[in-house]
């Protein structure tokens, strides 16, 4: 979670930490060249928020990168490796097939709505 005093600490679900984390990603330009290379609109911002774990590590983020849904372009395939930036500004390379347990949030920033 992140460690702001003024952020509920409810994770993916809380829109306070996902506008937060946006707003960290925007600064992060090692973030923003992945999300150039791989979005699938550049233009547009993350909007896909993931909590996964596979029984050993948990993880939360916003998806900027990784391998796209064979049948929709628009989506991510989770099944195979993403990459996820967290909270604490790491971009990781998460591989899909080993978790155990997901949850996601779409959120699209202001911006965009």
């Amino acid at each position: 979670m992140m460690t702001d005093t003024n952020l509920a600490l409810d994770g993916i679900h809380s829109p306070a930490w996902r506008v937060a984390l946006l707003g960290r990603f925007r600064e992060d330009t090692r973030a923003m060249r992945v999300w150039s290379r791989q979005a699938p609109d550049s233009s547009r911002f993350p909007s896909v928020f993931v909590a996964c774990s596979n029984g050993m590590h948990d993880l939360e983020g916003v998806v900027i990168g990784g391998r796209r849904d064979p049948d929709d372009a628009e989506e991510w395939d989770f099944s195979g490796t993403f990459v996820l930036y967290d909270e604490h500004g790491a971009i990781l390379d998460v591989n899909g097939w080993l978790a155990t347990d997901w949850d996601t949030v779409i959120h699209l920033a202001a911006e965009e709505k």
